[in-house]
């Protein structure tokens, strides 16, 4: 089978920690005979050439090179704070989406593909429907959370959006939570699923007490130390000022918690820190490579993933880290929205607290602090849970299987 993806995001280089779930289904699929052929913005710092292993990369121009301001077309950079799109997205999105609609037409005519995959609702969705249509093409779906967002809050936008879920063959959901939601778009519940993203269980493991100890040093936490964690971007969404008040909730200098990543809410979330006078316990390193956040992850206590919806009430769909953690045999605290339930069973492989509630966030901090036998039996069951259900080898069966069908029903 020839696969042509239309994709936003992409690792901008091996170690690169952006969108790293679409490079790791795109190599399973590969892994699996499928061959792929991928459309996606070029960007000043994307390190591959036109290759990726199996796969062919087809970057396309928007912008001139030289003006890296205008780099704003995805990337996890089109969106402020995850809410609203920016001007500079705005002023590049009808030169974006022609070029690439152009990429993937001609690309299309080269390889003769026989499935086209698009990845994020908006804006591929549309745009793989326009290639698909034209070259009479059955088309899948992805969605992975901004797209669907932005369609549900932008009248013309939700019409593009919908014209595409009716368009598809079969639509794709990291979540139980975008299933629905794509559902209330258009979409048709019989050819809609929800495939839970994966992890890399070689690179997030359970780690050998030595190493743990060198990680542990390496971040500068002390053997009587108790590290919460949290990494992802620095936007409302993921909830890290909750985090942060919940800190202050525990009145335990031994308790630091370190929040690893960038974003517009950054000096926001270090001003709160500042006011609460936690500067000694709670730390922003800025955005790490993928073997940064393993050894982060290694030296946790505790991985804190308290997500909520924001105020324009957008809501993550299945946050990497949340995977990792528990891949690594660490016991996590997460709220309970979005996919986060459809992977953690409150009590059995982590703890679920309501969001928006540091109360809870804390008390269960605390429970995890004083009751280490339990944090361990936590951390075991949910590596346990990783190997059985999400790896990436049966990530990727779940989307051939699905390409399949579309190829064959078409």
């Amino acid at each position: 089978m020839r696969l042509l993806v239309v994709a936003t995001s992409y690792p901008l280089s091996p170690s690169d920690g952006t969108a790293p779930f679409i490079r790791r289904i795109l190599h399973g699929l590969a892994s699996s005979g499928i061959e792929c052929h991928v459309v996606l913005p070029a960007h000043p710092a994307l390190a591959w050439g036109p290759t990726d292993g199996p796969l062919r990369l087809y970057p396309y121009r928007y912008v001139p090179r030289a003006m890296k301001r205008l780099h704003t077309w995805g990337y996890g950079t089109s969106l402020v704070s995850d809410v609203r799109l920016r001007a500079s997205t705005l002023a590049v999105a009808p030169l974006a989406a022609l070029s690439a609609a152009r990429t993937a037409m001609r690309v299309a005519r080269r390889v003769r593909p026989d499935v086209v995959h698009a990845h994020w609702l908006l804006p591929n969705g549309p745009i793989g429907a326009l290639v698909a249509g034209t070259r009479r093409l059955p088309l899948v779906v992805s969605l992975h959370g901004s797209g669907v967002y932005l369609a549900e809050r932008r009248r013309v936008l939700r019409r593009a959006a919908g014209m595409a879920l009716r368009r598809a063959e079969a639509v794709t959901a990291c979540s139980s939570d975008l299933s629905r939601r794509a559902v209330d778009l258009g979409a048709a519940a019989g050819r809609t699923s929800t495939i839970p993203y994966g992890v890399d269980t070689e690179a997030f493991r359970p780690a050998a007490q030595d190493q743990r100890r060198s990680d542990r040093s390496s971040w500068g936490l002390r053997d009587h130390d108790f590290a919460v964690v949290a990494v992802g971007r620095l936007v409302a969404k993921k909830g890290f000022d909750d985090l942060v008040r919940a800190a202050a909730l525990v009145a335990d200098p031994r308790v630091h918690v370190i929040v690893a990543g960038t974003g517009d809410e950054g000096d926001e979330l270090r001003s709160l820190a500042a006011r609460m006078g936690l500067t000694e316990r709670v730390r922003f390193p800025d955005r790490l490579d993928r073997a940064e956040v393993a050894s982060l992850l290694r030296a946790a206590d505790v991985v804190a993933v308290p997500s909520v919806h924001d105020a324009a009430g957008n809501v993550d769909g299945l946050p990497n880290v949340l995977l990792e953690a528990m891949a690594s045999a660490r016991p996590v605290v997460a709220s309970r929205v979005g996919g986060i339930p459809d992977v953690v069973r409150d009590g059995e492989n982590g703890l679920l607290v309501p969001e928006r509630r540091p109360e809870a966030l804390a008390a269960a901090l605390g429970v995890l602090r004083d009751r280490p036998g339990v944090a361990a039996a936590l951390g075991r069951r949910a590596r346990e849970t990783i190997e059985r259900s999400h790896t990436w080898c049966v990530v990727a069966r779940q989307y051939a299987a699905i390409l399949e069908s579309a190829r064959s029903e078409r």
